[in-house]
């Protein structure tokens, strides 16, 4: 910026050029000739329950494929917490279940003692429910075609990474809340449980 002349712009005009080439590039290998006036793909390229807590792939995907078919998930809808997770989606379900029994109906908001987990959790279920292309899967294409803006997001999918963050952070904390609790009286134990949630998440 210390040039004089056309050097000052020298930047500015590299940026303009490289940009420019990388439009041009995806522009023409781009199938879709007009994406604003025909989005395709929001009732395609969506999340589902399976591409979230069920692996797509390896040894595990295989027995349950052996047990269960699997709905084949895609791709861009692929947000996987591992195995791991249906193991703390059913011990919250099991808690929610309690707070419901026993009246407590704060705690149903409030499934943490930790208030920025608690709304990062809560705001990350309608953003899940959205990658999921609900409610519009319901039949409700019409309702979609109505809402023009929401059709240009071609792959819902990927707003599933969000809940993955979030889930991901939800299953450290209650991890941490465990741990804490056991590992002065119990280290050993505190260790076999860490192992096993390491293994469990890598799978």
């Amino acid at each position: 910026w210390k040039q004089k002349g056309w050097q000052a712009w020298l930047p500015f005009l590299v940026a303009l050029v490289v940009l420019g080439s990388l439009f041009t590039i995806f522009h023409g290998l781009d199938h879709v000739t007009d994406r604003e006036k025909l989005p395709w793909g929001f009732l395609v390229f969506y999340a589902q329950f399976e591409s979230i807590f069920l692996p797509t792939c390896g040894f595990i995907y295989e027995s349950i494929q052996k047990l269960t078919p699997v709905i084949k998930v895609s791709y861009e809808g692929e947000a996987y917490v591992g195995i791991i997770g249906l193991f703390f989606l059913g011990w919250s379900m099991y808690r929610l279940f309690g707070f419901l029994r026993k009246r407590k109906w704060p705690r149903l908001l409030a499934p943490t003692l930790h208030p920025s987990l608690n709304l990062l959790l809560l705001v990350s279920l309608p953003i899940l429910f959205f990658s999921m292309g609900y409610p519009f899967r319901w039949h409700l294409e019409s309702a979609l075609n109505q809402i023009p803006f929401l059709k240009q997001f071609r792959a819902p999918g990927r707003f599933a990474w969000i809940f993955y963050y979030v889930f991901s952070i939800y299953m450290l904390y209650i991890l941490h809340v465990l741990l804490r609790r056991i590992q002065f009286k119990h280290k050993w134990i505190s260790l076999g449980i860490l192992a096993v949630v390491s293994l469990l998440y890598l799978t």
